[in-house]
């Protein structure tokens, strides 16, 4: 989960980009107040320290409040 911000989507995308991590989707949500929460990212990705290491990086991003994933 993460706050709404100019270049979040950007900063988020990057990270994942210099994982050499394929993004799949991107799920938001609104909120009251015209901001918008990203809600999901889905990846293209099974490597479970590949995702672990991914998750701590996502979780330096400024206004990202929670990273959580699971292998579908």
């Amino acid at each position: 989960m993460a706050d709404d911000r100019i270049g979040l989507i950007k900063d988020i995308g990057s990270v994942i980009a210099r994982s050499h991590i394929h993004i799949m989707s991107v799920h938001t949500i609104e909120s009251p107040g015209s901001k918008f929460h990203i809600e999901k990212i889905q990846c293209a990705i099974t490597d479970k320290k590949k995702i672990e290491k991914l998750v701590l990086k996502l979780k330096q991003i400024p206004d990202v409040r929670e990273v959580g994933w699971q292998i579908v």
